[in-house]
């Protein structure tokens, strides 16, 4: 529910656990990772993100969620130089007021190379790329951060996406490929 999310992110519930990126010649060298958000609920142990995002999302703390586990990326990723970091973000952020200098002010603090981290987005907030999220990308791309489109061939996979915006990665969905 709403309340316990808000106990989660003010209780400490919430983690972040990094998966490896790897290229598609499957090679086992990895220069990124992705972090992935993790809640670990007291009594009911792990809630997958399908089930909090969404409740993020409709109750006004998706910017609160977002903004609480970039701080942790970065803070990790100051640590692990060499190594960029992915991570979400959702169009709730992307159109939020100030998102943009926020995250600005935030790499400042954490000492970390906005080329070290990717965000990643999904088509869905291309769908607005002429609007504020577009904007807020534009924006970011600007400051050196790395920008890659998400799910890929999910919904309604467009190629005109890969046009209008300049993407540093394409993460294709399996779906996608499988059977390629």
């Amino acid at each position: 529910t709403e309340l316990d999310l808000r106990a989660a992110i003010a209780e400490g519930q919430l983690r972040l656990v990094y998966q490896p990126v790897l290229t598609i010649d499957g090679s086992p060298q990895f220069d990124s990772v992705e972090a992935l958000l993790r809640w670990d609920h007291p009594e009911r142990g792990l809630i997958s993100p399908d089930e909090f995002i969404p409740i993020a999302e409709t109750s006004g703390q998706m910017t609160v969620l977002g903004e609480w586990a970039l701080a942790r990326a970065l803070k990790d990723s100051a640590r692990w130089p060499g190594l960029q970091v992915a991570v979400n973000l959702s169009p709730v952020q992307l159109k939020s007021d100030g998102f943009v200098r926020r995250v600005h002010r935030m790499v400042m603090e954490s000492h970390v190379r906005p080329s070290q981290i990717i965000f990643e987005v999904t088509e869905n907030v291309m769908m607005d790329a002429s609007g504020q999220a577009g904007q807020s990308l534009k924006e970011l791309r600007d400051l050196g951060f790395k920008i890659a489109l998400d799910d890929f061939g999910t919904g309604y996979s467009s190629l005109s996406y890969l046009r209008k915006f300049r993407f540093d990665r394409l993460k294709m969905d399996r779906s996608f490929i499988e059977g390629v």
